[in-house]
Protein backbone atom coordinates (compact mmCIF):
# COMPACT_ATOMS: atom_id res chain seq x y z
CA UNK A 1 0.00 0.00 0.00
CA UNK A 2 1.77 3.22 -1.51
CA UNK A 3 2.31 5.41 2.09
CA UNK A 4 0.79 9.04 1.27
CA UNK A 5 3.57 11.54 0.34
CA UNK A 6 3.82 14.71 2.82
CA UNK A 7 6.58 16.33 5.10
CA UNK A 8 7.44 13.94 8.04
CA UNK A 9 9.28 14.11 11.71
CA UNK A 10 12.89 13.19 11.78
CA UNK A 11 12.41 10.36 14.97
CA UNK A 12 15.23 8.74 16.78
CA UNK A 13 14.41 4.55 17.05
CA UNK A 14 14.59 2.70 19.91
CA UNK A 15 14.14 -0.94 20.88
CA UNK A 16 11.97 -1.39 24.08
CA UNK A 17 13.72 -5.06 25.69
CA UNK A 18 11.89 -6.58 28.11
CA UNK A 19 8.53 -7.56 26.29
CA UNK A 20 9.55 -10.00 24.24
CA UNK A 21 12.23 -12.75 24.12
CA UNK A 22 15.60 -11.49 22.40
CA UNK A 23 15.48 -12.92 19.21
CA UNK A 24 19.11 -13.21 17.80
CA UNK A 25 19.82 -14.42 21.58
CA UNK A 26 16.99 -17.27 20.86
CA UNK A 27 18.19 -17.82 17.38
CA UNK A 28 21.52 -19.04 18.90
CA UNK A 29 19.71 -21.92 20.41
CA UNK A 30 17.36 -23.34 16.93
CA UNK A 31 18.98 -25.08 14.17
CA UNK A 32 21.60 -23.54 11.95
CA UNK A 33 20.79 -20.29 14.15
CA UNK A 34 17.69 -19.49 12.48
CA UNK A 35 14.87 -18.69 14.75
CA UNK A 36 11.96 -20.56 14.51
CA UNK A 37 8.55 -19.56 15.73
CA UNK A 38 8.79 -18.75 19.41
CA UNK A 39 5.63 -19.97 21.98
CA UNK A 40 3.26 -17.13 22.40
CA UNK A 41 5.25 -15.39 19.54
CA UNK A 42 7.84 -14.91 22.39
CA UNK A 43 5.80 -12.56 24.43
CA UNK A 44 7.40 -12.84 27.64
CA UNK A 45 4.65 -13.16 30.71
CA UNK A 46 4.90 -10.59 33.17
CA UNK A 47 3.30 -7.68 35.42
CA UNK A 48 2.00 -4.62 33.99
CA UNK A 49 1.38 -3.18 38.22
CA UNK A 50 3.87 -0.45 38.70
CA UNK A 51 2.78 2.28 36.17
CA UNK A 52 -0.10 3.61 38.81
CA UNK A 53 -2.72 1.37 36.15
CA UNK A 54 -4.08 -1.07 38.25
CA UNK A 55 -6.04 -2.00 35.42
CA UNK A 56 -3.00 -3.46 33.25
CA UNK A 57 -2.67 -6.19 35.89
CA UNK A 58 -6.16 -7.62 35.38
CA UNK A 59 -6.50 -11.33 33.67
CA UNK A 60 -7.49 -11.76 29.98
CA UNK A 61 -4.15 -13.28 29.23
CA UNK A 62 -0.78 -11.95 28.66
CA UNK A 63 -1.85 -10.55 24.77
CA UNK A 64 -5.05 -8.66 25.95
CA UNK A 65 -2.39 -6.91 29.23
CA UNK A 66 0.07 -6.00 26.77
CA UNK A 67 -2.21 -4.56 24.27
CA UNK A 68 -3.44 -2.71 27.18
CA UNK A 69 0.26 -1.88 28.38
CA UNK A 70 0.56 -0.15 24.26
CA UNK A 71 -2.63 1.73 24.80
CA UNK A 72 -1.07 3.19 28.32
CA UNK A 73 2.36 3.58 27.09
CA UNK A 74 0.25 5.83 23.86
CA UNK A 75 -1.72 7.60 26.43
CA UNK A 76 0.36 8.86 28.52
CA UNK A 77 3.57 9.97 26.57
CA UNK A 78 5.05 13.29 25.70
CA UNK A 79 4.06 14.96 22.59
CA UNK A 80 5.98 13.56 19.78
CA UNK A 81 6.17 10.13 21.53
CA UNK A 82 4.70 6.99 19.96
CA UNK A 83 4.98 2.88 20.65
CA UNK A 84 4.53 0.69 17.88
CA UNK A 85 4.62 -2.82 17.89
CA UNK A 86 6.11 -4.52 14.89
CA UNK A 87 5.77 -8.39 13.68
CA UNK A 88 8.65 -8.63 11.27
CA UNK A 89 8.33 -11.82 8.78
CA UNK A 90 11.06 -13.17 6.78
CA UNK A 91 9.97 -14.58 2.99
CA UNK A 92 9.37 -18.57 2.99
CA UNK A 93 12.50 -20.33 1.62
CA UNK A 94 13.01 -19.57 -2.25
CA UNK A 95 14.78 -20.82 -5.26
CA UNK A 96 17.60 -18.09 -5.27
CA UNK A 97 18.40 -19.69 -1.52
CA UNK A 98 18.19 -23.49 -3.20
CA UNK A 99 20.57 -22.24 -5.41
CA UNK A 100 23.05 -20.33 -3.24
CA UNK A 101 23.38 -23.26 -1.05
CA UNK A 102 24.57 -25.34 -3.59
CA UNK A 103 27.23 -23.04 -5.46
CA UNK A 104 28.23 -21.41 -2.18
CA UNK A 105 28.04 -17.79 -1.04
CA UNK A 106 31.15 -16.65 -2.93
CA UNK A 107 30.21 -18.49 -6.39
CA UNK A 108 26.59 -17.06 -5.87
CA UNK A 109 27.16 -13.82 -4.96
CA UNK A 110 30.00 -13.38 -8.16
CA UNK A 111 28.70 -15.31 -11.58
CA UNK A 112 25.02 -17.00 -10.74
CA UNK A 113 23.23 -14.13 -8.80
CA UNK A 114 23.65 -12.13 -12.47
CA UNK A 115 21.71 -14.96 -14.63
CA UNK A 116 18.62 -15.58 -14.75
CA UNK A 117 18.70 -19.29 -14.23
CA UNK A 118 20.87 -22.33 -15.09
CA UNK A 119 18.44 -24.35 -17.15
CA UNK A 120 16.85 -26.13 -14.90
CA UNK A 121 15.56 -23.46 -12.08
CA UNK A 122 14.86 -19.25 -12.85
CA UNK A 123 15.35 -17.20 -10.11
CA UNK A 124 14.55 -13.65 -11.73
CA UNK A 125 12.22 -12.18 -8.65
CA UNK A 126 12.47 -15.32 -6.99
CA UNK A 127 9.79 -17.39 -5.83
CA UNK A 128 8.86 -19.52 -3.19
CA UNK A 129 10.08 -23.08 -3.52
CA UNK A 130 7.99 -26.02 -2.97
CA UNK A 131 8.85 -26.25 0.98
CA UNK A 132 8.59 -22.27 1.20
CA UNK A 133 4.91 -22.86 0.56
CA UNK A 134 4.17 -25.56 3.08
CA UNK A 135 0.99 -24.14 4.99
CA UNK A 136 2.03 -21.19 7.72
CA UNK A 137 0.63 -20.91 11.15
CA UNK A 138 -2.03 -18.09 10.83
CA UNK A 139 -1.18 -14.94 12.95
CA UNK A 140 -4.24 -14.60 15.72
CA UNK A 141 -2.57 -11.92 17.03
CA UNK A 142 -3.44 -8.32 17.27
CA UNK A 143 -2.42 -6.78 13.69
CA UNK A 144 -3.82 -3.42 12.36
CA UNK A 145 -1.71 -2.97 9.45
CA UNK A 146 0.44 -5.05 7.04
CA UNK A 147 3.35 -4.08 4.76
CA UNK A 148 5.00 -6.49 2.29
CA UNK A 149 7.84 -5.84 -0.47
CA UNK A 150 6.32 -6.17 -3.50
CA UNK A 151 9.20 -8.65 -5.09
CA UNK A 152 7.23 -12.22 -5.21
CA UNK A 153 8.63 -14.06 -2.67
CA UNK A 154 7.44 -11.73 0.08
CA UNK A 155 3.91 -11.60 -1.64
CA UNK A 156 3.33 -14.94 -1.49
CA UNK A 157 4.87 -15.11 2.23
CA UNK A 158 2.20 -12.34 3.40
CA UNK A 159 -0.62 -14.67 1.64
CA UNK A 160 0.13 -17.40 3.14
CA UNK A 161 0.56 -16.27 6.65
CA UNK A 162 -2.07 -13.59 6.73
CA UNK A 163 -4.69 -14.09 3.82
CA UNK A 164 -7.14 -16.30 6.02
CA UNK A 165 -6.82 -13.00 8.42
CA UNK A 166 -7.37 -10.42 6.00
CA UNK A 167 -10.31 -12.48 4.03
CA UNK A 168 -12.27 -12.64 7.56
CA UNK A 169 -12.11 -8.97 8.11
CA UNK A 170 -12.91 -8.33 3.88
CA UNK A 171 -9.83 -6.57 3.52
CA UNK A 172 -7.41 -7.05 -0.01
CA UNK A 173 -3.34 -8.24 0.56
CA UNK A 174 -2.51 -5.80 -2.22
CA UNK A 175 -1.37 -3.81 0.19
CA UNK A 176 2.72 -3.15 -0.47
CA UNK A 177 5.69 -0.85 -0.19
CA UNK A 178 8.73 -0.61 -2.48
CA UNK A 179 10.89 1.15 0.77
CA UNK A 180 10.53 -2.44 1.68
CA UNK A 181 12.36 -4.33 -0.99
CA UNK A 182 15.92 -5.93 -0.56
CA UNK A 183 19.09 -3.78 -1.21
CA UNK A 184 18.46 -2.61 -4.87
CA UNK A 185 21.71 -4.46 -6.39
CA UNK A 186 22.77 -6.48 -9.65
CA UNK A 187 21.26 -9.95 -8.16
CA UNK A 188 18.43 -10.61 -10.88
CA UNK A 189 16.26 -12.58 -7.57
CA UNK A 190 15.79 -8.80 -6.56
CA UNK A 191 14.72 -8.14 -10.04
CA UNK A 192 10.86 -7.25 -9.96
CA UNK A 193 9.40 -9.36 -12.97
CA UNK A 194 7.06 -6.70 -14.11
CA UNK A 195 9.55 -4.26 -13.77
CA UNK A 196 13.00 -2.54 -15.94
CA UNK A 197 15.84 -3.35 -13.33
CA UNK A 198 16.75 -0.78 -10.77
CA UNK A 199 19.58 1.11 -9.97
CA UNK A 200 22.48 -0.13 -7.65
CA UNK A 201 21.88 1.37 -3.92
CA UNK A 202 24.84 1.14 -1.17
CA UNK A 203 24.46 0.07 2.12
CA UNK A 204 24.23 3.53 3.12
CA UNK A 205 21.14 4.62 0.79
CA UNK A 206 19.16 1.03 1.97
CA UNK A 207 19.36 1.86 5.34
CA UNK A 208 18.09 5.60 4.78
CA UNK A 209 15.34 4.19 2.51
CA UNK A 210 14.26 1.60 5.38
CA UNK A 211 13.95 4.58 7.63
CA UNK A 212 12.13 6.42 5.78
CA UNK A 213 10.04 3.27 5.62
CA UNK A 214 9.67 3.40 9.38
CA UNK A 215 8.91 7.11 9.82
CA UNK A 216 6.43 6.99 7.24
CA UNK A 217 4.70 4.09 9.42
CA UNK A 218 4.90 6.16 12.58
CA UNK A 219 3.88 10.02 11.04
CA UNK A 220 0.87 8.13 8.64
CA UNK A 221 -0.69 5.12 9.88
CA UNK A 222 -2.40 4.96 13.01
CA UNK A 223 -1.94 1.24 13.82
CA UNK A 224 -0.19 0.07 16.85
CA UNK A 225 -0.24 -3.57 15.14
CA UNK A 226 1.84 -3.62 12.20
CA UNK A 227 3.42 -6.29 10.34
CA UNK A 228 6.13 -5.92 8.02
CA UNK A 229 7.18 -8.70 5.42
CA UNK A 230 10.66 -7.91 4.71
CA UNK A 231 14.13 -9.57 4.31
CA UNK A 232 16.80 -10.88 6.91
CA UNK A 233 18.91 -7.67 6.38
CA UNK A 234 16.26 -5.38 6.96
CA UNK A 235 14.85 -7.43 9.81
CA UNK A 236 19.05 -7.57 11.30
CA UNK A 237 17.92 -10.81 12.93
CA UNK A 238 18.89 -14.49 12.18
CA UNK A 239 15.46 -15.68 10.96
CA UNK A 240 13.58 -18.61 9.73
CA UNK A 241 10.44 -18.35 8.30
CA UNK A 242 9.58 -16.80 11.89
CA UNK A 243 7.41 -13.90 13.01
CA UNK A 244 9.63 -11.31 15.70
CA UNK A 245 7.62 -8.66 17.11
CA UNK A 246 9.66 -5.80 18.22
CA UNK A 247 8.29 -2.80 20.44
CA UNK A 248 9.46 0.37 18.81
CA UNK A 249 9.66 3.67 20.22
CA UNK A 250 9.89 6.54 17.97
CA UNK A 251 10.57 9.89 19.26
CA UNK A 252 10.32 13.07 16.96
CA UNK A 253 13.19 15.37 17.10
CA UNK A 254 11.35 18.54 17.27
CA UNK A 255 12.12 21.20 14.94
CA UNK A 256 13.71 18.93 12.22
CA UNK A 257 12.03 17.18 9.59
CA UNK A 258 12.47 14.60 6.87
Amino acid sequence: MPIPTRTIPEYRFSYVPDYFVDGAEAAKTCLDFKLTAQPNLGLLERAYDNDNAPELARGDGPWAQFSRRIEWLNTNIPYGVSYKLLYLLRHGLSVHNIVMAKVGRDAWNGYWSHLEGDGELTWVDARLTEDGIKPSRTSRRPLDTLYTSPLARYLETTKLVYEPVMAKRGESLDQYSKLLRERLTNHTCDKRSTRAHDLYETNHEHVARKRRLLADIFANDKATFVSLTTHSCAISAVLGRAVLPLLVKAEEAVGERA
